[in-house]
């Protein structure tokens, strides 16, 4: 199965110790988990790079054990920033989930098979040759 780069950052309010990160997939295993942080990352950004199966859908559960919500975060395709698949904020109680899915596929527009869903290239564009269209 294909696999995308994914970058969750993670900014920390004063209190990193009471961040923790769980990523799971819609089975409900465990694919990634962080935190808590050390105490000298206080009020800095850390990028953590995660090598995610296509086509699944994941759950992100970012939580602040004192209650006060001060961590936020960002989870994006490590190849185009500009495609956030997750943001928000430390969620104080409970188990929050935050969805998120990967589809790989064709993200070229130019291409003949171009899928505006994609939020990963997985190298599967089709191109016309010269005088021909795609169909």
């Amino acid at each position: 199965m294909t696999e995308a780069n994914i970058k969750l950052v993670l900014t920390f309010d004063f209190y990193p110790s009471e961040t923790t990160v769980l990523i799971s997939n819609s089975s409900g295993d465990e694919v990634y988990s962080g935190g808590p942080y050390d105490q000298n990352l206080q009020g800095s950004t850390t990028t953590v790079s995660l090598p995610l199966e296509c086509g699944s859908d994941y759950n992100l559960s970012v939580l602040d054990s004192f209650g006060d919500g001060g961590a936020s975060w960002s989870l994006y395709v490590s190849d185009n920033p500009a495609v956030v698949l997750s943001s928000g904020s430390a969620e104080t109680t409970g188990s929050p989930i935050n969805a998120f899915d990967i589809i790989c596929g064709c993200t070229d527009a130019e291409s003949c098979n171009y899928n505006e869903e994609a939020t990963e290239n997985d190298g599967s564009c089709l191109f016309t040759m010269p005088f021909y269209n795609c169909e």
